[in-house]
């Protein structure tokens, strides 16, 4: 695991490879300003504020994740290609904040087919994340696990985005009852 506030404010600090942590805890690296590289291959879960302010992290894999918490991923200005893994069951969600907000150049989101939001979680959402790909958009539409014994999902994204998505792509989401 890597606690609260451990790395919290390393200006230094470049490059980590914590890929055997389960768990990164809140503020951890925040403030990592020069932070580029982060390996993590079983990170589960991450709470609030992790990475907020490292904004230069240009690529970040989450092949396990399945909680994030509010603004875990915020202020990544170079952030463009996020993984995330196949089952999300916590999700900070907010149409103002939510768990990934404020990363403007990010462009690519990579989900796995089947993938899902837990029961609990009441959507997903990417605040102030102008840049996304109709590609990734669509793809979050068409991966998203077809299960109709669960709610409607929420899903947040910003206006200027929405604009590139065709009104056939939209009828894909309202098909599947997402919002």
């Amino acid at each position: 695991m890597i606690p609260y506030y451990f790395f919290t404010n390393k200006h230094r600090l470049a490059k980590v490879n914590i890929s055997d942590a389960r768990y990164i805890g809140a503020w951890a690296f925040a403030g990592c300003v020069n932070l580029r590289t982060v390996i993590t291959n079983l990170a589960r879960e991450i709470d609030k504020y992790a990475f907020d302010g490292c904004v230069n992290v240009e690529e970040l894999k989450l092949p396990v994740i399945s909680i994030l918490r509010e603004k875990a991923l915020s202020r990544m200005d170079s952030l463009s290609t996020l993984t995330l893994g196949a089952n999300i069951s916590e999700y900070g969600y907010s149409e103002v904040n939510g768990s990934i907000c404020d990363c403007p150049s990010l462009t690519t989101i990579n989900v796995p087919d089947g993938w899902e939001l837990g029961v609990q979680v009441k959507g997903i959402s990417f605040v102030r994340c102008p840049n996304i790909s109709r590609e990734s958009v669509v793809g979050i539409f068409n991966k998203l696990a077809d299960n109709t014994n669960k709610p409607a999902k929420n899903i947040a994204l910003d206006a200027t985005v929405l604009k590139n998505i065709t009104a056939e792509e939209q009828n894909i989401a309202q098909n599947k009852n997402y919002n």
